[in-house]
C-alpha cells in the first residue's frame, strides 16, 4: 500500500477537508482495474474511424497535473467548467477513496455544476460512442451526474451554446457500492442526412447530486450502425397523477460482464425505453431493469448488432426497502412514512403522498420477488 507524509494541517486546510474529504473508512469495496473494465465495456477502443478517437478528448484520463496520494487540485487542462472541478489521486487504503483509478493515478472530482469540452472530432454517418468510467466515492459526499454527447454551437464554462444535444445518460451513485466503478456509455447514430454532420463534436457532464466523480474518458467511432433496444416501460400500480420521477437503473450483461449500463428517469406511468449497445455486442444477453420502490425486471434478448424491439416491460410494485421482495419489511416503511409527501420510495404508487393506497399496493404484491 503506498503512504504519504502528512505534516500537521493548517485549521483552514483541516475545514475544507472535513467538508469535502471525511476520514471515515469504508468497509464495503469493490475494485475494478483497467484490464477488468476494457473486458466490461465490451472493449471501446475500436480503430479510429470517420476521425474520431479516444485522444480527440484531451486529458481524460486526469492525469495531468499528477499529484501525490491523496493529492488534489482544482486544474483541469482541456476542459472548461462552472465549479470547482479538478484531479483527485486516490489510492488504495485512502479512507475517502478506497480503490486504483481505472486508468492511472488520478480520477475527477468535481463540486461544481458541470465540465465539458469540445472535441477536434467531426460527427460522421454511423455509430458514435462515448464512454466513461463512473465512480462513487467511499463516504457521504458521493453523488450522482449526467453524460452528455452535443455536436455545433460553442463550449464555455461547462456548458453547450447553442450547440444540439444528441444523447445523454445519468449515472446514479446509490446502484453500486462504495469506493466503487462501473462502466457508463452511450452511443449516437447519425444517418447520412444528419443535419449535424460535420460538427465538431462536444462532451459534458453534469453533477446532479453530491460529488461527481469519473475517469477515463472515450470518444470512439463505432463500425456499421449502432443497435437499440426499444420497447415500452411500464411501472406497476403507479398512479396517473405520477408526481415525482423515479429512477430506474438499466443494464446489459452477457453472464457477469456489463456491456451497457446508465439510468432512465421514469416521469409517467408508461414511457417509451431505448438503450443504445455497440453494435459489436452480439449474444445471448439480459436487460435488467432495477430501481425505487419497484423489483428488479430480468428479460432475455439475443444481441444481433441490430436495432430490436422487447416489447412492453412491467415492473412491479410494493418492494420499498428494495430487498428483492415485497414482505412485511415494506409495510412497516410505509407506515412510519404515512402522511410524507417528499420524493419517498414509500409514495409507492407515485400519487404525491404515502397514504393507504400505499399498503394496499403493497399487500396485493405480497410475496413478490425480482424476476
Amino acid at each position: 500500500m503506498r503512504t504519504v507524509q502528512l505534516g500537521k494541517p493548517h485549521p483552514v486546510c483541516l475545514l475544507v477537508y472535513r467538508l469535502f474529504l471525511p476520514y471515515q473508512p469504508i468497509a464495503s469495496v469493490q475494485l475494478y482495474n483497467a484490464r477488468m473494465i476494457a473486458r466490461i465495456t465490451g472493449v471501446f477502443a475500436v480503430a479510429a474511424l470517420s476521425g474520431i478517437a479516444s485522444a480527440s478528448v484531451v486529458n481524460g484520463t486526469f492525469e495531468t497535473p499528477a499529484f501525490a496520494n491523496g493529492g488534489f487540485g482544482d486544474s483541469l487542462p482541456g476542459w472548461t467548467k462552472s465549479g470547482e472541478a479538478g484531479h483527485w489521486n486516490i489510492f488504495p487504503g485512502y479512507g475517502f477513496f478506497n480503490a486504483e483509478a481505472p486508468q492511472g493515478t488520478q480520477i475527477l472530482y468535481c463540486n461544481g455544476s458541470s465540465v465539458a469540452q469540445q472535441t477536434l472530432a467531426t460527427l460522421q454517418p454511423g455509430g458514435t460512442s462515448l464512454s466513461v468510467i463512473a465512480a462513487r466515492r467511499g463516504d457521504s459526499f458521493a453523488g450522482s451526474f449526467r453524460m452528455e454527447l452535443w455536436a455545433a454551437g460553442t463550449v464555455a464554462s461547462g456548458s453547450v451554446v447553442g450547440g444540439t444535444l444528441l444523447s445523454s445518460v445519468n449515472f446514479n451513485h446509490t446502484l453500486i457500492n462504495p469506493s466503487s466503478f462501473i462502466p457508463l456509455s452511450l452511443v449516437y447514430n447519425a444517418t447520412s442526412n444528419d443535419p449535424n454532420l460535420g460538427s465538431f463534436i462536444s462532451v459534458r457532464f453534469v453533477r446532479l447530486s453530491g460529488q461527481m466523480n469519473f475517469d477515463n474518458v472515450q470518444l470512439n467511432a463505432v463500425a456499421g450502425p449502432g443497435q437499440n433496444l426499444t420497447g415500452t416501460l411500464v411501472l406497476g400500480d403507479s398512479s396517473s397523477v405520477f408526481a415525482f420521477n423515479r429512477s430506474i437503473a438499466y443494464s446489459v450483461k452477457q453472464g457477469t460482464a456489463t456491456v451497457a449500463s446508465g439510468t432512465t428517469m421514469a416521469s409517467a406511468t408508461s414511457m417509451p425505453l431505448s438503450i443504445s449497445i455497440p453494435p459489436t455486442v452480439t449474444g445471448a444477453s439480459q436487460l435488467v431493469l432495477d430501481g425505487s420502490s419497484f423489483l428488479k425486471r430480468v428479460i432475455n434478448v439475443n444481441l444481433t448488432g441490430s436495432n430490436q424491439v422487447v416489447g412492453s416491460v412491467t415492473m412491479q410494485n410494493g418492494d420499498v426497502d428494495n430487498s428483492g421482495e415485497v414482505d412485511a419489511a415494506d409495510i412497516d416503511e410505509v407506515i412510519a412514512d404515512f402522511g410524507d409527501t417528499t420524493n419517498n420510495p414509500s409514495d409507492v404508487d407515485v400519487s404525491g403522498e404515502v397514504d393507504a393506497a400505499d399498503i394496499d399496493i403493497v399487500i396485493a404484491n405480497f410475496g413478490g420477488v425480482d424476476q
